[in-house]
């Protein structure tokens, strides 16, 4: 009799084996501790968030790669329709936050950075305060990261 074997445990297997055969160059996957790559990354992320701040979508244009997504409550976003949105400023930003900063090296050109982030935003006459643990998929191309995929998860109100 056939089973189906889960693709998680064809994907873990395929994991085992690769490292099995072994690389040129050691990498720490999964690793917070790169000291480096957290500033690398975090200046990057830092200058994504001051360009929705300041209304500059061209940064979106040549720091995402064509087919990067941004997942968020209300969706998926393109390169391109993040760009537009900062770029057309319906809402004030009046200041972010971000703290926590992880990065987490999956291969030597592929890299995860995790991060607690609070932003106050004023549209019209609300202003709205969030909280919020997100992630950026960074790759490395000719030397450069660009971000591929970023994702935000709204932080719960704290309970009184």
């Amino acid at each position: 009799m056939l089973t189906r074997v889960p693709m998680v445990a064809i994907a873990i297997a395929a994991a085992f084996a690769a490292s099995a055969c072994g690389s040129a160059r050691a990498i720490d996957v999964g690793s917070p501790r790169d000291g480096a790559l957290v500033q690398e990354l975090g200046a990057i992320e830092r200058q994504a968030w001051d360009a929705w701040k300041n209304g500059e979508g061209n940064f979106y244009r040549t720091r995402l790669l064509p087919d990067a997504v941004y997942l968020s409550g209300v969706g998926r976003e393109s390169r391109e329709a993040m760009a537009k949105q900062t770029e057309q400023g319906r809402c004030s930003i009046l200041g972010f936050s971000l703290d926590s900063l992880a990065a987490h090296r999956q291969t030597a050109d592929v890299a995860l950075l995790t991060m607690h982030a609070a932003a106050e935003v004023k549209c019209g006459t609300r202003t709205i305060r969030s909280s919020t643990w997100g992630s950026t998929l960074f790759v490395k191309r000719e030397g450069e990261w660009y971000i591929t995929f970023h994702q935000e998860t709204d932080t719960p109100p704290a309970k009184p």
